[in-house]
């Protein structure tokens, strides 16, 4: 399990990386779709290189991975029309709303992990005090796109860990690439090409797209659905990034966020040892 952690803390820092290759993009005048084009088309290319003949295993688990492919695609989608339609603080706080909506998936079915209320809402807790949800320029169809965003990442991490079971993981990561690549990869075509703009256009797919994924599946195979309460960690780099190169002291509300989100992350690990589930079972 514990590399189960390490493999999604490796998907965070990934992921963490996203605003800065996106950001270089944008300066050379790409679109938001055009960045997301990139991610998904060259990060496929990538993990289908690196797979080759192991692609065939998907076989296994035709179904789950469609939902992979769809929960990947759609996701994504309304999350950057979100940003274009509300603040990046309700954006991010509305999609992080995925670990609840698992936790609430998991209840219903009966499976419940121990801590996992109090962890989910410690983690709630903590995205709010770092990004700080509410802002100029929110709308209910940039409140929806963000809100259907958090369910797809919610559905994400549910298909992934069980498709995860009979499907290599960055073989499942390469199949939601594929549908990324086919929704957005014509952008690709108009895109500004240039000297400067190829790095990050790299970057953006190995790293923040066929990286950040198959690091994803990967703890989804070894701890399952505890994976999302460490995803976040995404949003700790990038704000401790951006406190290194502003040289400023950082907020205490931020300082709190932070530590929250690490607590509910240790919290529910702590939980994963004697799962709810299984000690009704044997009480039973």
């Amino acid at each position: 399990m514990f590399f189960g952690r390490l493999f999604a803390l490796f998907a965070a820092l990934a992921s963490s990386g996203t605003p800065v290759f996106a950001r270089m993009l944008y300066e050379a005048g790409w679109s938001p779709w055009q960045v997301i084009g990139a991610r998904f088309a060259i990060g496929f290319f990538a993990l289908a290189i690196w797979l080759r003949r192991d692609l065939l295993l998907v076989r296994r688990d035709w179904r789950g991975s469609m939902v992979v492919m769809a929960s990947m695609t759609v996701g994504m989608a309304a999350y950057v029309f979100s940003v274009s339609r509300c603040s990046m603080g309700t954006a991010v706080s509305l999609v992080y709303l995925a670990p609840a909506w698992v936790t609430t998936y998991q209840r219903m079915r009966g499976t419940p992990e121990r801590y996992d209320i109090l962890a989910t809402a410690m983690l709630l807790l903590g995205v709010a005090c770092v990004v700080g949800p509410g802002g100029n320029g929110d709308t209910w169809p940039g409140i929806a796109a963000a809100a259907l965003a958090g369910l797809m990442n919610a559905a994400f991490t549910i298909a992934g860990t069980r498709a995860t079971r009979s499907v290599p993981p960055p073989v499942i990561a390469c199949v939601g690439m594929f549908a990324g690549m086919l929704t957005f990869g014509w952008t690709l075509a108009d895109a500004p090409w240039t000297l400067a703009s190829a790095p990050p256009a790299v970057g953006m797919g190995i790293v923040s797209g066929a990286g950040m994924v198959a690091l994803g599946m990967l703890a989804f195979k070894r701890i399952g659905t505890e994976a999302r309460m460490w995803f976040p960690f995404d949003l700790v780099v990038v704000w401790i990034v951006q406190t290194i190169l502003q040289r400023h002291v950082p907020h205490p509300v931020t300082l709190v966020g932070a530590t929250l989100i690490l607590s509910a992350a240790l919290l529910l690990a702590y939980g994963t040892r004697k799962p709810v589930a299984s000690k009704s079972r044997s009480s039973s």
